[in-house]
């Protein structure tokens, strides 16, 4: 991310490709707004685990419409933008 500090890893891709979300549930992609904790078990890295205290207040209606969207992008092997 070209306005992070260089210590951010690269960003994850967030489209329904096989290299970003596109082996996720709606379950698993909740586990990671409201706990933190990634499809592998892992905890999410900095930045965005930086983030969950917002994602996690979002209602269960906001994060289907986040997850919907995301969804809808696109597949990418490689992060658009």
């Amino acid at each position: 991310m070209a306005f992070g500090p260089p210590s951010w890893p690269t960003a994850a891709n967030l489209t329904p490709h096989a290299a970003g979300l596109g082996a996720w549930s709606f379950e698993d992609f909740e586990q990671a707004l409201t706990r933190g904790i990634s499809k592998d078990g892992h905890p999410l890295r900095a930045p965005m685990a930086d983030v969950v205290q917002g994602t996690k207040a979002m209602d269960a209606t906001e994060r289907k419409a986040l997850w919907t969207y995301l969804r809808g992008v696109p597949a990418s092997a490689t992060n658009p933008g």
